[in-house]
C-alpha cells in the first residue's frame, strides 16, 4: 500500500524519518541510522577531523537514545492507530495501516536496541546462558563506555574514569526497564 505524502499528517513525518517502514515512502529516510546487522543505531556518521575520516569511524555511546526513540514510534503508531481505527472515512483506512506499521516497527526496532544492550554495551559474564559474549574474557570490565566501528572502549565523551561508564550504562538499563514494562 502506498500513502501519498500529502496524506501524511505533519507530526508523523518525524516518526517516519527514524522508524520508517516503507521502502516508497521517503526512501533516504528508512532507519537511516540503524545498522541491521549489529542491531543498534549509531549515534553519528563517519567523524571527520579536518576533512579526514576519524580512523574509528562511527561510535555509539549509549543505546537509551536510540531506545526511547523507537518506543516514542511506536506509542505514535499506538496511539494513531486508536484514532484512525474508530475513523468511519474509508479515506483513512491507509493512514490506520501507515499506523499499525509504525507501531510495529518502533516495537521491533525498540527490541532490536535492547537486544543489542545486552550483547555490546553491558558486558556478560563468561559461560551465561542465553547471552553471547562478544568481547574477550581479558576484558575485565562490566560495560562499554562507548562503541566505535573499530573498537569498544571504557570511556563516555565527558570523562574516562570508568565510574562514568557505568553510570551512563546503569542508568541506562534501569530507564530503559522501567519504560519498556510500562509499555
Amino acid at each position: 500500500m502506498q500513502i501519498r505524502l500529502t496524506k501524511i499528517p505533519f507530526s508523523q513525518l518525524g516518526a517516519i524519518k527514524i522508524g520508517n517502514y516503507n521502502w516508497l515512502i521517503l526512501y533516504e529516510f528508512i532507519q537511516s541510522h540503524f545498522h541491521r546487522y549489529l542491531g543498534f543505531s549509531w549515534a553519528s556518521g563517519v567523524v571527520t577531523i579536518g576533512g579526514v575520516p576519524y580512523p574509528n569511524g562511527r561510535n555509539q555511546e549509549s543505546v537509551s537514545e536510540a531506545i526511547a526513540a523507537y518506543e516514542a514510534v511506536a506509542l505514535y503508531g499506538d496511539v494513531m492507530t486508536g484514532i484512525y481505527a474508530t475513523s468511519n472515512e474509508k479515506s483513512e483506512l491507509a493512514l490506520l495501516d501507515s499506523s499499525l506499521r509504525m507501531r510495529d516497527m518502533g516495537r521491533l526496532l525498540m527490541a532490536t536496541e535492547v537486544r543489542s544492550a545486552k550483547t555490546y554495551w553491558h558486558v556478560q559474564a563468561p559461560n551465561t546462558l542465553g547471552v553471547s559474549r562478544i568481547y574477550p574474557d581479558i576484558y575485565e570490565p562490566k560495560v562499554v563506555g562507548m562503541i566505535w566501528s573499530m573498537l569498544a572502549q571504557e570511556q563516555t565523551w565527558f570523562g574516562n574514569e570508568p565510574w562514568k561508564s557505568y553510570g551512563i550504562q546503569v542508568s541506562d538499563r534501569m530507564l530503559t526497564l522501567l519504560k519498556i514494562n510500562l509499555f
